[in-house]
């Protein structure tokens, strides 16, 4: 009896004081966000962007890696097409060199993140149900963390390539090539980190793979001497962030372009307009491929987000009918 009073009194001073502190959290104007983190967001980002930071200047095999990999594969890609951007009979060419600029940024950004991400999200899934952190605040500080490397580096590469090809040393064609190619790589990131918050590593490799195929396909499908495209196929292509690419990298170096120097008796795209037209391209605007580009970029990545949102609530569910169903054992 004794202890059954004990537990009654225990549960209504119990249930007392989670109205009291109900009652101060509507009083006071806090949310449950600031009741299970006492820092706001941006402090959270502030923070986990210097921890960041720091682990990235620590990890000097990552940085020299990523430094000479982007370094030799633009010195490969500008070797391979060297010189071509200016000669009338290598027109083709110089649309091969665009569709291998796309094919870098795909594999590059794409795959790293497969690779990577599920081992950092071990980590973050920790911290993040011992409430170090929100996630937001973990999403938004390994994406903008990535940033400046990125740029940097992309740009690295973009510069070693258009130069080594002898593209026209025109600031505005090279500003809009230089963004597209940028929002390529920003692109084929976010789809590297939906992938991976969604499979493990050795899964990961085999469905980035298995996607990566089919969009590079319809990047390059219809493209060709009066090639026509059906209806259907154009709702298709359109699925491919690359076709875009493709599309806005070839208007932005062959749109409104003095005809080229032709070494031959006859150079059949010397005037680079005519190789936009049997592309299919000649009407096609890079800013609004951009436009198109930046749409996915966020769509991966709010799609990324939601799936580690719900990857963290189910197993939080988990562990709470877990430990639920481990308190009703221990009654019994």
């Amino acid at each position: 009896m004794l202890t059954q009073r004990c537990d009654e009194q225990s549960s209504s001073t119990m249930g007392k004081d989670i109205f009291e502190i109900h009652k101060d959290t509507d009083q006071t104007g806090q949310t449950e966000h600031d009741i299970i983190f006492p820092l706001s967001v941006w402090s959270q980002l502030v923070i986990l962007l210097s921890r960041t930071y720091l682990q990235t200047l620590r990890n000097h095999s990552v940085l020299i890696i990523q430094f000479f990999h982007h370094l030799a594969s633009g010195i490969l890609v500008g070797s391979i097409f060297f010189g071509l951007g200016s000669d009338g009979s290598q027109t083709l060419s110089i649309f091969k060199y665009i569709i291998s600029v796309n094919v870098f940024f795909m594999y590059t950004y794409v795959m790293v993140p497969v690779l990577v991400f599920p081992l950092e999200l071990q980590l973050m899934k920790r911290e993040y149900f011992n409430k170090w952190y929100s996630l937001k605040a973990y999403y938004f500080c390994f994406t903008l963390a990535s940033l400046p490397l990125m740029i940097c580096y992309s740009l690295m590469f973009l510069i070693i390539v258009y130069v080594l090809s002898n593209q026209p040393l025109d600031l505005e064609r090279f500003t809009w090539f230089s963004i597209i190619g940028v929002s390529l790589g920003l692109t084929s990131q976010g789809l590297g980190y939906l992938i991976g918050s969604v499979f493990s590593i050795t899964s990961g490799s085999v469905v980035g793979s298995s996607v990566l195929a089919p969009l590079l396909a319809l990047a390059c499908y219809g493209m060709g001497y009066r090639a026509s495209v059906e209806p259907f196929m154009k709702v298709i292509i359109s699925f491919s962030y690359l076709r875009f690419g493709v599309v806005g990298l070839s208007v932005a170096l062959f749109g409104k372009r003095e005809p080229l120097e032709c070494g031959e008796l006859y150079c059949h795209y010397r005037n680079p307009e005519m190789l936009l037209r049997d592309m299919g391209m000649q009407d096609k605007d890079y800013k609004v491929q951009f436009y198109i580009i930046l749409g996915y970029l966020l769509l991966f990545r709010i799609l990324a987000y939601c799936t580690l949102k719900y990857r963290l609530t189910s197993e939080l569910s988990n562990k709470i009918v877990y430990f639920a169903a481990k308190v009703v054992r221990q009654k019994e």
